[in-house]
């Protein structure tokens, strides 16, 4: 016979306050190293972990989330990557759901959830996402009422990319750009030191190819400092003009992706609406990742993920003896 007793939890094997002491372990270390420090095998305390917080984000409370942000993460090496949407409401940011894949499934898995924690889909106004065509599919399909609004980052990055393809372009024309021409193109001029500020002006002066995809990066950077959302968009429409006039098969492209995404990129204003708090999220995962040395599977990864970065309230024992 089993008896149920005050200091230990049904099916455990640890008392209560054994079960406080591994959790207070584990909160500072990886629980491999956890495991060692009390003689047990890591599976155990694995257990022990996922229990605890299976139950406190079952019990949270999504009511008040209106904004979320999606972005991917890698799991493992090589192309295994897993979706995270951190939610934005009156209690503060916090990672609410992770799911194996980058698909638009995974956002739906995520809008299945949200009645579970007495949330809808209908409530979340505004999602921040990157490009990616999954994504946007998956907004648009289980999230309708969300505004969405791409980073600006990742325009920028967009912009990046077309500028190098210029260089590269023009260095195979002439045969090759002088010694840290690469390093002097790429970034803003304020970050620049002098002589590479200086380097850049000078291919700007040599290269027309290479000063109008500068001018026109400069152009486009521009437009975050708005903050009517119409002067914005004249802003971005002059740039895809000049973008498609200009003669350089980078740009033209940008010119008509810009022109694609211009609705989700309008979304940034007028809150400024952007990607840094998922991406930061990203960053306490990988560096979770790191400590662990990796992870034997993806629940054991989403089991620390939804501890740490999510914030939950385990409802510990307390770690003196109860008084009996």
């Amino acid at each position: 016979v089993t008896a149920s007793v005050p200091w230990a939890r049904k099916g455990s094997g640890f008392t209560l306050l054994m079960e406080a002491m591994m959790l207070e372990f584990c909160a500072h270390m990886p629980v491999a190293a956890a495991a060692r420090m009390v003689g047990e095998h890591d599976t155990r305390l694995w257990t022990l972990l996922k229990h605890y917080v299976d139950k406190a984000h079952a019990a949270s409370d999504w009511s008040d989330v209106n904004v979320v942000a999606i972005d991917e993460t890698s799991t493992r090496k090589g192309h295994t990557y897993c979706t995270n949407v951190l939610g934005t409401g009156s209690r503060g940011q916090r990672l609410l759901f992770m799911t194996e894949g980058k698909d638009s499934e995974c956002v739906g898995a995520f809008a299945a959830e949200m009645p579970d924690h007495g949330a809808t889909p209908e409530q979340v106004g505004r999602v921040a996402i990157d490009m990616s065509k999954a994504y946007v599919k998956g907004v648009a399909e289980h999230l309708p009422q969300a505004q969405v609004s791409f980073d600006p980052f990742h325009v920028m990055k967009l912009c990046g990319d077309a500028c190098d393809e210029v260089r590269k372009e023009v260095a195979r024309s002439v045969g090759g750009l002088p010694k840290g021409a690469l390093w002097s193109l790429r970034g803003n001029r304020r970050r620049l030191t002098a002589e590479a500020a200086a380097q850049r002006e000078e291919l700007c002066r040599q290269y027309s190819e290479i000063g109008r995809a500068m001018a026109m990066r400069e152009y486009l950077q521009d437009a975050w400092r708005y903050v009517d959302v119409e002067e914005a968009r004249e802003h971005l429409d002059y740039f895809c003009s000049w973008a498609q006039r200009s003669r350089l098969a980078p740009f033209v492209k940008l010119g008509r992706t810009i022109r694609t995404h211009m609705k989700g990129i309008l979304g940034y204003y007028p809150i400024y609406l952007t990607s840094a708090m998922i991406e930061a999220v990203n960053g306490n995962i990988q560096a979770a990742r790191r400590r662990a040395r990796g992870f034997r599977n993806f629940a054991y990864m989403r089991t620390i993920c939804y501890w740490i970065a999510g914030r939950l309230q385990l409802n510990l024992p307390p770690l003196k003896p109860a008084p009996f």
